[in-house]
């Protein structure tokens, strides 16, 4: 099992390696738009999570609208659009760095002081 203390180092270079990322917005009429607002909303609810996670405190609360993100990745695609192509490969690659961060606050919130998952984990 990890330790409490490498699931936090783990967390601090993943957090290190996301902050370096830059997400573009794409047009307010790109179909990509509302994708956009997902992933920041997802953004800034990792980031509470991992504010609690560094306290040692706080519940971990799945993102609301982790089916709407995978449903907006899923239209858009197909889209023969180079620009979009472009812009949703980077959307995927930030993801995938949210997602990290994401599994790593959840195995700090859901962990309990044995060592033991608890709430959901």
């Amino acid at each position: 099992m990890t330790s409490k203390a490498n699931l936090h180092q783990q967390l601090k270079q993943a957090l290190i390696k996301q902050k370096t990322s830059h997400l573009e917005p794409p047009d307010e009429q790109s179909q990509l738009y509302l994708l956009y607002k997902l992933l920041y909303q997802y953004d800034e609810h990792i980031s509470k999570l991992v504010f609690q996670a560094l306290q040692g405190k706080g519940e971990f609360i799945p993102f609301p609208a982790t089916d709407a993100l995978q449903e907006e990745f899923k239209s858009s695609a197909s889209d023969p659009n180079s620009e979009i192509q472009r812009l949703l490969q980077q959307y995927h690659l930030h993801k995938a760095r949210l997602d990290e961060i994401y599994q790593l606050v959840k195995a700090i919130l859901t962990t309990n002081k044995n060592g033991e998952y608890s709430n959901g984990g």
